[in-house]
Formats: C-alpha cells, sequence, structure tokens
C-alpha cells in the first residue's frame, strides 16, 4: 500500500499553493468566491464608463480577500466622484 496518489485533483493542488504561499485553501467561502468573480459586473452596472476604476477597486478588493495584501495597510482608498443616477 503506497501513499503516492494515481490522480491529482484541486484539492491537492489547493493544498500545495496553500503551503507556498501561506494563503489557506479553504479561506474563501464558495459564496464569496462568486461575488468577488461577478465584482466588475456588478461595479459597472453603477459606475458608468469607469473600467479602469472598476477594475482598480475589484483588484484590490480581491488582493485583500484572498490574503496576499500588507495586512497592515488598508484594502484602498476610494473617492467616487459624479453625480448619481447617471
Amino acid at each position: 500500500d503506497t501513499m503516492v496518489k494515481e490522480e491529482v485533483g484541486p484539492d491537492d493542488i489547493a493544498d500545495v499553493v496553500g503551503a507556498w504561499t501561506g494563503i489557506p485553501a479553504g479561506r474563501l467561502l464558495e459564496g464569496e468566491t462568486q461575488k468577488l468573480l461577478r465584482m466588475e459586473s456588478e461595479l459597472g452596472k453603477r459606475l458608468i464608463g469607469q473600467s479602469e476604476a472598476v477594475q482598480a477597486v475589484s483588484d484590490a478588493v480581491r488582493r485583500t480577500r484572498a490574503g496576499i495584501a500588507d495586512p497592515d495597510r488598508p484594502t484602498g482608498s476610494f473617492l467616487f466622484l459624479g453625480p448619481t443616477g447617471v
């Protein structure tokens, strides 16, 4: 009986990446993962014509939620200007 697997699965990969990066494999809950994946489209509905801003905010939030941002610094400083409802 050997301890070597014949197939490598997603959980095995997540465990190795977690060991390398120090980020726990189960850090993100499935529901939160789905929200993070849809973030640009949801923000884009409210921030019309601001694709670069939407991308910057989304990237910052994802870095923080994934645990790869500097814990001693804020997620970001965002200033949203302009009329509402446009």
